[in-house]
C-alpha cells in the first residue's frame, strides 16, 4: 500500500503541474511460450487501449519490431551498414527474425491491418468502429516470433534468450500525432505507459529474469512459490558473440512463471539455463526497501560478485539525487557479447554486456539503473531527443563515479574536443538517426553531461539537485519533452539565463568552460606528466620519448621522438625523430612540419606541410674491406585540401594533394673512379656526398568510401620531372562475403612520356626506375622513397624479395634481368584480384592462433607485349597464396602459377626450392595511418 500511495502521489504532482496535457494508456496481458530449440515464441496478447486524447481514433499504428530482422532491406539493417556492422545484412536465414500469425480482433470483431508504405516492422490496425475520446478498446491477437541472433539488444545466443521488443506494441499517440517508427539500433524507444501481466512458459531448467515482480511460479528451480501481486522501470545495450551452434540437450519439462508490473512502458525478459541468481534488499534514504536481483553465469562469478553492491549503491544515489525509486524490484542480468554495446535498459531490469573490470561493471550498472529515472519514468521520445535521457543520465553517472572513485580520466573530453576542432561535431539537439555514430557517443552522452555540469556550476550543487528532483517529481510517469525541460529550467534560473544555456544545444563547437589550455612536457620518465596529460584534456602536450628503428644497412637505430601530436590536435604540428645508426655510424631521421585549418564550407580541411627524411639506401664493400654506405635524403613540401561531405554520417573521403619530392642520393666512387649505383655502374654523375639528384612534382586527386559494404577507392595522379611525366589511374573495390572477408579488385592504368629529347639526357642516364612496371617493384624503383624497405637495393637473398604494391601490382619479381619483365616506357594496364579463404577450409586454421589465408590473381598487359617480335605473351599473369599479417601491414605472397616468361626466369635462376625463393613480401607501415586519416581526417 505504501508503494501505491507513493506512485499515486507522483502522478498527482505531475497532473497538477501539467493539467492541460493528456497521455494515452495501454495495458497488456500476454501469455507466451518459448520453444528453446527452435528459438521461437508463441503468444497471445490482450491489450486494453484507453483513448485519453481529445481525438476520435479510426486506426492504431503498431510496432512489430521482430520484422526488423526479417531481411536485409530494413531501416535497422541500413543503419547498421552505415555504422559499419554487416552481421545482420549477411545473416543466415536461421539467424533472421520475424513476427507473424497475427489475427487482430477489436472488442471481439475481426480487424484488418495495413502495411506501412516503407517499413515492414510497422503496421496499421484499422478499427472496426471509431474510438471516441474517453473510451477504451479491447484488442487481442495471437502472434508467433522467430527470435533473431542477438545482433542488437535482443534475440538468442546459444541457449541464452533475450526477449526484447518481442510483442506487438501500439505506437505513441500524443499532441504531435502518431509516432510510428521502425526499429533502430542507434536511437531507442518511445512507448505508452500501462500495466503489464505476462505469463511465460519455458523449460524448467531455465533461469528467468523479467520486468516487474515474480507473482507466480519459480524463476530458478525447485518448488512453486506464490507471492502477493505488487505494482509497479531501466535501459542498456548488449553484444552477440559469434560461434558455432551448440549441441542442445533434450528439452526439460515446461514450467510457467508470471510477472506483473504497473505503470511502465515496456516489458523484457531474459532466460538462460546457466544463470545464477542472487538477491538482497536495498534500504533507500526514505527507509523504504527494494528487492535487488542479480543474474550472471558462473564464469563471471568473480567480477559479478559485487554486482548487488553496485546496484544498491546506484539505487541509493539516484534516489537521493533525482527522486526515490518507485518500483519494488530492480534486476540486473549479465548478457552475451556483441549485440548493443555495454548495456541496455528496460523497466526495472537491465541487460549488462561484458565489462573489462569491476570498476567498469559498476559504471555500466549505475548508468543502466539510472535509466529507470531517465527514460523509464521521464519517458521522452528517444528518437527526437536522445540527449534528454542519455545525456542527463550520463550527468548523474559521472557524478556517481567521481563520488565513488574520485576524479576520472578525461579521454572522452579529448575525443569530443577533437571532433569539435575538426568541425565534425553535431549539435546536441540532433535526432538520433541523424548523428554520426562518433557524435552519438560523444555528443548525446558526454557533451550533454558537460552541458548539465555547466548549469550546475551556475546554479550551485544544492540548487541543481533540487531542480532535478522537482523535474522528476513533477513529470514522473509522463512523456516529457525538451520544451518542458526548457520551461522547468527557466523556472529555476530565469528565462534569459535558461535561453542562453538552451542555445548551446543547437550549436556546434565547444561549450563555455572555465578550463584553459596549457603547454607541458610528457615523457615516460615522469609518470606525473603522463597523469597530467590523461587528466587534463585541455593540456597541449610536447612528447619527448626514446624510440628505435632499423633497416638492413643502418642496422639498429636509437634516438628520440619529439612531437606535439595529440588529441585534440594543434593547428601547427611538429614531428622530429633523430636516430643514430649503429651500423652505418651516422645520424638519420625523419620529420614533419604542418599547419592545418578546418572550414565549414565546401572545403573541410586545408593543410600545408613539409616532410623530410634521410637513411641509408645501399652499402658497398671495397677492395680494402671497408663498408661504404650510400644514403638518400628527401624534402617534400606540399599541400592538401579535403572536401566536406554534406551528410555528417557519410564515410566518403575526397582530397586534392600536391607534393614536390626533392631527392638526393649518394653514389659510390671506387679507387678506379667507377661510380656504382643500385641499378648499374657508371650511369650517374660522380658525387662524394648526397646531392640533389632530381625533383618530382605530383598532383593527386583521391576519392574513397570506407563504408562497411562494398568500400571503394580511386585516385588519379600526375608525376612530372625534368625527364619524364607519368599519368597514373588506380581504382579498388571490395566485394564483401556473407560470413567473413571478401574479394578485392584493383585496377591500374598508366602512361609514360619522355619530357625532352633523350639525346639531351646526362651521359649514362637511364630512366628505368621511373618507368611503369607489371612485375613487383623493388626498392630502387621506389623513386620517391615513399615505401619502407628493409634493404632497398638488394638483388639476392631474402631481403631482395620485398616489393611495393604499385603500378601493375604483380607479386613476382625478375630483379636480375637488365630489363625486368613488364617494364614499359609507354603504357600499362593491370587487374589484381585478392580473395579471402573461409576459416572452415583454411588449412592454417589448425594453428593455435588465427592466421588468415588469401588467394591472389594478377593479369596485365603493356605496350612492349604488342610490338612485333615481342618476347612475351600479350597478357601476363601470376597467381598464388597471400598471407596477410598484422591486419595487412605485413604481407607474404607465394606465386604458384604464372606466365611462361616468369616460369623460364624462375627455372633458370632458382633451380630448386622455387616456392620459397619466388616468395615476395611487402611492408605497409602507412596502412593504419591512412585508415585513421580517412576515418578521423586528422
Amino acid at each position: 500500500m505504501k508503494n501505491l500511495l507513493l506512485f499515486a502521489l507522483l502522478l498527482l504532482v505531475r497532473v497538477g503541474a501539467s493539467a492541460q496535457q493528456w497521455q494515452q494508456r495501454v495495458d497488456h496481458r500476454i501469455d507466451v511460450q518459448l520453444d528453446a530449440r527452435a528459438r521461437t515464441l508463441d503468444g497471445f496478447e490482450r491489450i486494453t487501449y484507453y483513448n485519453r486524447s481529445p481525438d476520435t481514433l479510426r486506426f492504431i499504428w503498431f510496432h512489430v519490431w521482430p520484422n526488423a530482422y526479417k531481411n536485409d532491406r530494413t531501416a535497422y539493417v541500413d543503419q547498421q551498414l552505415r555504422n559499419g556492422d554487416t552481421r545482420a545484412y549477411f545473416a543466415d536465414e536461421s539467424e533472421r527474425g520475424y513476427i507473424n500469425r497475427l489475427d487482430f480482433r477489436v472488442n471481439g470483431q475481426v480487424a484488418r491491418t495495413e502495411d506501412h508504405p516503407q517499413h515492414i516492422d510497422i503496421i496499421r490496425l484499422l478499427l472496426p468502429a471509431p474510438l471516441a475520446p474517453g473510451d477504451s478498446a479491447g484488442i487481442t491477437t495471437p502472434f508467433h516470433v522467430k527470435l533473431p541472433r542477438n545482433f542488437s539488444r535482443g534475440g538468442y545466443e546459444g541457449r541464452s534468450i533475450q526477449a526484447t521488443q518481442w510483442y506487438p506494441k501500439p505506437a505513441v499517440y500524443d499532441a504531435q500525432g502518431w509516432h510510428p517508427m521502425p526499429y533502430l539500433d542507434q536511437g531507442e524507444f518511445y512507448n505508452e505507459f500501462g500495466n503489464y501481466e505476462v505469463s511465460i512458459t519455458l523449460p524448467s531448467d531455465y533461469v528467468i529474469a523479467a520486468t516487474g515482480t515474480l507473482v507466480e511460479g519459480n524463476d530458478t528451480n525447485g518448488a512453486v512459490m506464490l507471492v502477493q501481486p505488487v505494482k509497479n522501470s531501466v535501459r542498456g545495450k548488449v553484444n552477440a558473440k559469434p560461434g558455432t551452434k551448440p549441441v542442445e540437450p533434450a528439452p526439460a519439462a515446461p514450467k510457467t512463471v508470471r510477472f506483473a508490473q504497473q505503470d511502465v512502458h515496456d516489458f523484457a525478459w531474459f532466460a538462460d539455463p546457466d544463470l545464477i541468481k542472487k538477491q538482497d534488499t536495498c534500504l533507500l534514504p526514505s527507509g523504504r526497501s527494494v528487492l535487488v536481483k542479480s543474474y550472471y553465469t558462473k564464469v563471471h562469478d568473480q567480477q559479478w560478485d559485487s554486482s548487488l553492491v553496485f546496484a544498491k549503491r546506484a539505487l541509493r544515489f539516484y534516489s537521493a539525487e533525482a527522486g526515490e525509486y518507485p518500483y519494488p524490484v530492480v534486476s540486473i542480468v549479465q548478457g552475451p557479447a556483441g549485440g548493443a554495446g555495454s548495456g541496455m535498459e528496460y523497466p526495472s531490469i537491465t541487460l549488462i554486456g561484458p565489462a573489462s573490470d569491476s570498476k567498469r561493471l559498476d559504471e555500466v550498472i549505475t548508468h543502466e539503473i539510472g535509466h529507470n529515472w531517465f527514460q523509464g519514468l521521464l519517458a521522452n521520445n528517444e528518437r527526437t531527443d536522445p540527449w534528454l535521457d542519455e545525456g542527463i543520465n550520463t550527468y548523474f553517472e559521472r557524478k556517481y563515479m567521481t563520488r565513488v572513485y574520485g576524479p576520472q580520466p578525461q579521454a572522452e573530453e579529448r575525443l569530443l574536443k577533437t571532433l569539435e576542432y575538426q568541425l565534425r561535431d553535431q549539435p546536441i539537439a540532433t535526432t538520433s538517426d541523424s548523428f554520426h555514430q562518433y557524435n552519438y557517443a560523444m555528443v548525446v552522452y558526454y557533451k550533454t553531461a558537460r552541458w548539465m555540469e555547466g548549469i550546475e556550476r551556475e546554479l550551485g550543487t544544492d540548487s541543481m539537485r533540487q531542480m532535478m528532483q522537482a523535474w522528476f517529481s513533477g513529470h514522473a510517469g509522463s512523456h516529457v519533452t525538451h520544451g518542458a525541460f526548457h520551461d522547468h529550467l527557466a523556472s529555476w534560473m530565469g528565462t534569459a539565463r535558461a535561453d542562453r544555456h538552451w542555445s548551446y544545444l543547437h550549436r556546434t563547437g565547444p561549450l563555455p568552460a572555465n578550463e584553459r589550455g596549457s603547454n607541458g612536457w610528457v615523457t615516460p620518465f615522469t609518470p606525473r606528466s603522463i597523469r597530467a596529460y590523461i587528466n587534463e584534456p585541455y593540456r597541449k602536450p610536447w612528447l619527448l620519448a626514446p624510440t628505435i628503428g632499423a633497416n638492413g644497412y643502418d642496422k639498429l637505430m636509437v634516438g628520440a621522438v619529439l612531437t606535439n601530436y595529440g588529441l585534440p590536435p594543434s593547428a601547427l604540428q611538429v614531428l622530429a625523430v633523430p636516430l643514430y645508426a649503429t651500423g652505418s655510424k651516422q645520424w638519420n631521421g625523419l620529420g614533419r612540419l604542418s599547419y592545418s585549418k578546418y572550414f565549414t564550407g565546401r572545403v573541410h580541411k586545408a593543410e600545408v606541410f613539409v616532410n623530410g627524411s634521410t637513411f641509408s639506401r645501399d652499402e658497398f664493400t671495397d677492395e680494402k674491406k671497408r663498408t661504404l654506405y650510400s644514403r638518400f635524403f628527401k624534402v617534400v613540401p606540399g599541400a592538401e585540401v579535403t572536401l566536406r561531405n554534406r551528410d555528417p554520417r557519410s564515410t566518403r573521403y575526397r582530397s586534392i594533394q600536391w607534393k614536390t619530392f626533392f631527392l638526393g642520393e649518394d653514389v659510390f666512387r671506387s679507387s678506379f673512379d667507377t661510380i656504382i649505383t643500385g641499378t648499374d655502374t657508371a650511369i650517374l654523375l660522380a658525387g662524394g656526398k648526397a646531392d640533389l639528384r632530381y625533383a618530382v612534382h605530383q598532383l593527386r586527386f583521391s576519392i574513397a568510401d570506407d563504408r562497411a559494404l562494398y568500400p571503394y577507392a580511386a585516385a588519379f595522379w600526375v608525376q612530372q620531372s625534368a625527364y619524364f611525366t607519368r599519368l597514373n589511374l588506380e581504382g579498388s573495390y571490395f566485394f564483401n562475403y556473407a560470413r567473413e572477408g571478401g574479394l578485392s579488385v584493383r585496377l591500374f592504368a598508366g602512361k609514360f612520356f619522355y619530357d625532352r629529347n633523350r639525346s639531351d639526357y646526362p651521359t649514362g642516364f637511364y630512366p628505368g626506375r621511373y618507368m611503369l612496371t607489371l612485375s613487383g617493384a623493388g626498392g630502387d624503383e621506389d623513386f620517391t622513397y615513399s615505401h619502407y624497405f628493409a634493404a632497398r637495393n638488394e638483388f639476392e637473398g631474402f631481403r631482395s624479395q620485398q616489393i611495393a604494391i604499385r603500378d601493375g601490382g604483380f607479386k613476382i619479381r625478375t630483379p636480375l634481368l637488365s630489363e625486368p619483365v613488364g617494364r614499359s616506357d609507354d603504357w600499362l594496364a593491370a587487374l589484381n584480384f585478392n580473395t579471402s579463404i573461409p576459416a572452415r577450409i583454411n588449412p592454417l586454421s589448425v594453428l593455435p592462433v588465427k592466421v588468415p589465408l588469401h588467394l591472389f590473381f594478377d593479369i596485365g598487359t603493356y605496350s612492349g607485349a604488342w610490338k612485333p617480335g615481342a618476347s612475351t605473351d600479350r597478357f601476363l599473369f601470376d597467381a598464388g597464396l597471400h598471407l596477410p599479417l598484422l591486419s595487412g601491414v605485413v604481407n607474404f605472397y607465394f606465386p604458384v602459377v604464372y606466365s611462361k616468361i616468369y616460369r623460364e626466369y624462375t627455372r633458370s635462376i632458382y633451380p630448386d626450392n622455387r616456392f620459397f625463393r619466388t616468395m615476395t613480401f611487402s611492408i605497409d607501415l602507412e596502412k593504419a595511418s591512412r585508415f585513421l586519416k580517412h576515418q578521423m581526417l586528422l
